[in-house]
């Protein structure tokens, strides 16, 4: 690269982190994979980790060298393959276990080790005459990172922060006569998608202000950018008991993260009215709002004898304790 161009993954700083650590891998092994060549040596850089375990044990499984490596298993059983078809190792049969392989180096690989060893000091040496140029512990620097990442992954990482952002994009709003036709939009979606709709569910989107709000029930809606994407209600039960009914989101929006936080308002909500508890009707084909409302605290609970679901589709009972 001249002095004048740019390095554009550098520019790119911690986005460009795992290129960056790809780059530098691909430079290394490129590298050692010359010095091999140069030296006359067959052998792959990609092959050092599972053959220099395997000088070590005279021989394991799959398993046992995807535990020791920390890699993926396919991963393992890839370069096993390539190394077997170069007569570096040998694949045979447990004779206690027939499902188990167990791999060992072979007669070629053992001749090789004379040969590797020094260069492999080399490496060692040249490795660690670069950090000290750099000034850096670079083995602990890499050793914290590890150790970060398997208390929480990156996927983790950066799943949360995507969970953070959509929050913040939501905005709940109580009811409007002017939202009352996304009232009965958003859940006639998810009715007509997984069931039917009953007449019941007709008597309530067509006339939510008699029979949600002028019976003490309230209704939100939740908003992105200016557009409604979901809602949600609170009738009372009984002067302890409110219910959650016709929650919808619609799929456009569903995993930003609406369900959750229209559900943990009208939670709130429900303690507010001083309610003890929170109840709802389910079906079990609502995956995914079944895990929500667990993740919540909701828990499954018997009907009452002699009681018995508004409507065909719902089988299961939750009930949240708020006080």
């Amino acid at each position: 690269m001249s002095n004048t161009q740019t390095d554009f993954i550098r520019e790119l700083s911690e986005l460009a982190f795992a290129s960056r650590l790809k780059r530098l891998r691909d430079s290394l092994i490129s590298d050692v994979g010359n010095i091999y060549r140069s030296q006359k040596i067959n052998f792959e850089p990609r092959w050092f980790p599972i053959f220099y375990l395997l000088k070590d044990y005279e021989q394991l499984t799959i398993g046992d060298i995807t535990r020791h490596l920390g890699i993926s298993q396919p991963a393992v059983s890839q370069l096993v393959e390539m190394m077997s078809a170069r007569g570096l190792i040998i694949i045979h049969g447990d004779k206690k276990d027939t499902r188990k392989k167990l791999i060992s180096l072979s007669g070629k690989a053992k001749e090789l080790i004379p040969k590797l060893l020094p260069i492999w000091n080399d490496i060692r040496f040249a490795t660690r005459e670069l950090f000290e140029k750099t000034g850096i512990d670079v083995l602990s620097a890499l050793d914290k990172i590890e150790d970060e990442l398997s208390s929480k992954n990156m996927y983790s990482r950066i799943e949360e922060r995507i969970k953070e952002r959509y929050r913040n994009e939501v905005r709940i709003i109580e009811y409007d006569s002017k939202y009352r036709a996304y009232f009965k939009k958003l859940n006639y979606e998810w009715l007509k998608k997984y069931f039917k709709v009953e007449p019941g569910d007709e008597m309530v989107l067509n006339d939510p202000e008699n029979q949600i709000l002028n019976k003490g029930g309230e209704i939100y809606f939740a908003e992105i950018n200016n557009h409604i994407v979901g809602t949600g209600a609170l009738v009372k039960c009984d002067k302890v008991t409110d219910e959650l009914i016709k929650m919808a989101v619609t799929e456009k929006s569903r995993g930003r993260q609406v369900g959750r936080i229209l559900t943990e308002h009208l939670i709130n909500r429900a303690r507010v009215r001083n309610s003890a508890k929170l109840v709802l009707e389910t079906s079990p084909k609502l995956t995914a709002a079944m895990n929500l409302y667990r993740n919540l605290g909701f828990i499954h609970v018997p009907y009452p004898e002699g009681k018995f679901p508004k409507y065909k589709r719902d089988t299961i009972k939750l009930e949240l304790k708020l006080y």
